[in-house]
């Protein structure tokens, strides 16, 4: 069902891209994919002299392809309106958003089990070493008071 509805999407992108039109490069996020659509104009110029020649171009955002699951929809943005485009692209930002706040908390998580961990480990570390220290005084403790006895 999902390969229909993609196919049903690429067939409508048929008969709106042209040649001048840029596919931009795919952004994941999640499980969401974001293809962004550019109309790109390049003009060109040449004086009456010859010598010199001017040029400039413009990219002008027309569409957004969004993939999530088995949701596929083709955001018109060139002819946007707020009733239509707009709010239905809105729809997803709530979705993208909850991924990156779910990304940090995530890392908030790991953060704190490192941290956790760390404590510890140090925690370990003086607890050996304390060990070691009241072992090496024992051991002095002893040396000291069999010289005594042998005095």
């Amino acid at each position: 069902m999902a390969d229909e509805k993609k196919k049903r999407v690429f067939e409508e992108f048929k008969d709106m891209i042209k040649t001048e039109t840029v596919v931009g490069e795919a952004m994941y996020i999640g499980d969401t994919v974001i293809i962004p659509f550019i109309d790109v104009t390049f003009g060109f110029g040449e004086g009456e002299t010859g010598g010199k020649i001017g040029g400039g171009g413009r990219l002008h955002p027309t569409a957004v392809l969004i993939m999530k699951g088995e949701r596929v929809e083709l955001f018109s943005i060139k002819n946007a309106s707020a009733n239509n485009t707009v709010d239905r692209l809105l729809n997803f930002i709530p979705e993208v958003m909850s991924h990156f706040s779910d990304k940090k908390a995530k890392k908030e998580e790991i953060r704190e089990a490192a941290l956790k961990e760390a404590k510890k480990a140090i925690e370990e570390e003086e607890e050996k070493a304390r060990m070691e220290e009241s072992i090496q005084n024992t051991k002095d403790e002893s040396k000291t008071s069999s010289i005594d006895s042998r005095a």
